[in-house]
């Protein structure tokens, strides 16, 4: 018996049904299956066409080809959800057909409208971190016209409700531009809700408050780099306090406090990883009181991450990530929705990146590109945001990877210029089995399993 635990999205199974013979009796595996044992039979997910399927006592790939065979309508099934495909059908090449009509239809909705703005109050910053991407740039602050202007672009373009994310720089700096640009859409009757990305240590109790009513403040992903001492150093504050990390942990937790999520944001480099783990263990009681109000979203320095020679890095990355979910302050992996068809802000048609002197641009990391367009002007340049969208082409490692449709590298992005290595992939293929297996699990449970007192050392976690 066949149980389908997660359908394909509508248009894709719509699409992909135009290109499926499901009379074809020559077929193999589709090279985007991903397979595991659970409950008396095997667990199979497409990253192609995002379903989900349980198929009774059958425990291998090979089994299952072989019942296939002997079954008509379970071949039926597994080729109608491109489980199997036939024999010599380029998969690779109908994926990149998929995602062209996809996307095709993704900006057809949109119609030219945005909802996600990112926008640079100011590109300066009362921290003066050394890894920080903007050293060298010259600091430029929005202004009350311009700030005007790019309310006015948002009230243009909006599709529906649009969310705001205040960036920098520290947006905190300037935020005459915040309450003005919230304003101005609140007084139009825009539906918004904002996010921020902020050091926070320029928040108050009175600014809290304003956040939350005013700005509609859902969302503040916060960086830490260690404790006290390591944070102090590295934030190294203009016209700081005596003890800025405590301060900034003081607003962590009146932020939580006035239910605005906080995304604790762990910049991991090879002298600091032993005192992220003494941090966690020191923010685990104050996260524990309000864990629904907490994430944390552990990275590399940017140094680091891409070459197959910082493997090293790599695995340091994945064993925080398995200890953080071992004491539950980490969710369980989630099944990708859909085929993948933006990698991020960049090649993103539905998000816009508003700089502090009101360029449009694609990218959010890189102030001093070529703008597209403007907020006092309503000409783009439609080549710079083709340019930005370009891909890298397909490399010998692609072929047959069953990430290939979850994954997807920009052409003109440094960040992405090294192709993944074989412990990212291994570890991406594990976290989707374990996904896999958290559906067929309907258990409530707290985000917090393990105690503060037997929070586990990370050496028992390490991969």
């Amino acid at each position: 018996m066949v149980r389908i635990l997660k359908e394909m999205p509508k248009l894709t199974a719509k699409l992909s049904r135009a290109f499926s013979d499901l009379s074809c009796t020559a077929f193999r595996l589709s090279p985007y299956v991903v397979s595991t044992k659970a409950d008396n039979g095997l667990l199979v997910f497409t990253t192609l066409t995002c379903a989900l399927l349980h198929i009774d006592s059958v425990f291998s790939e090979d089994e299952l080809c072989r019942k296939a065979k002997e079954d008509p309508e379970l071949r039926k099934t597994l080729l109608l959800h491109r489980v199997l495909i036939p024999e010599n059908f380029d998969e690779q090449k109908f994926c990149e057909q998929l995602r062209v009509l996809l996307l095709s239809e993704k900006n057809r909705l949109l119609r030219g409208r945005k909802n996600g703005y990112i926008i640079f109050t100011t590109t300066a910053c009362n921290a003066r971190c050394y890894y920080c991407f903007e050293h060298g740039y010259v600091p430029v602050t929005m202004t009350e016209e311009t700030a005007r202007k790019a309310a006015e672009y948002i009230e243009a373009h909006a599709n529906g409700e649009v969310t705001l994310t205040w960036f920098g720089g520290e947006p905190l700096v300037n935020t005459k531009a915040i309450d003005s640009i919230t304003a101005y859409l609140a007084e139009r009757g825009i539906s918004f809700r904002s996010h921020i990305v902020t050091n926070a240590w320029l928040f108050t109790p009175e600014l809290i408050q304003r956040a939350k009513k005013q700005w509609h403040l859902e969302n503040a992903q916060i960086t830490l780099d260690g404790t006290r001492e390591n944070y102090n150093r590295i934030k190294a504050y203009v016209n700081g306090d005596a003890d800025d990390y405590s301060r900034v942990l003081g607003n962590i937790k009146a932020l939580a406090e006035n239910d605005v999520h906080i995304s604790l944001y762990l910049v991991l480099s090879r002298e600091n990883e032993e005192d992220l783990y003494a941090l966690l263990t020191e923010l685990a009681p104050m996260m524990k009181e309000n864990p629904e109000r907490f994430s944390v979203l552990p990275n590399l320095l940017q140094q680091y991450g891409g070459a197959a020679d910082e493997d090293e890095m790599q695995q340091k990355l994945i064993g925080m990530w398995k200890w953080l979910r071992i004491n539950g302050m980490l969710p369980e992996p989630k099944l990708p929705q859909n085929l993948c068809l933006s990698s991020c802000t960049a090649d993103n048609p539905g998000t816009v990146v508003i700089q502090a002197d009101g360029g449009l641009h694609c990218c959010d990391h890189i102030g001093e590109s070529r703008p597209y367009g403007s907020v006092f002007e309503e000409d783009m340049d439609k080549a710079v945001i083709r340019w930005w969208a370009e891909r890298r082409a397909a490399i010998p490692d692609c072929d047959g990877c069953a990430l290939y449709p979850q994954c997807l590298r920009l052409a003109h992005c440094p960040a992405k210029k090294f192709a993944c290595t074989k412990l990212t992939r291994e570890d991406r293929i594990s976290s989707i089995k374990a996904a896999m297996k958290n559906v067929t699990v309907h258990s409530v449970h707290s985000n917090w399993k393990t105690p503060m007192n037997t929070v586990q050392p990370p050496e028992k976690v390490y991969v």
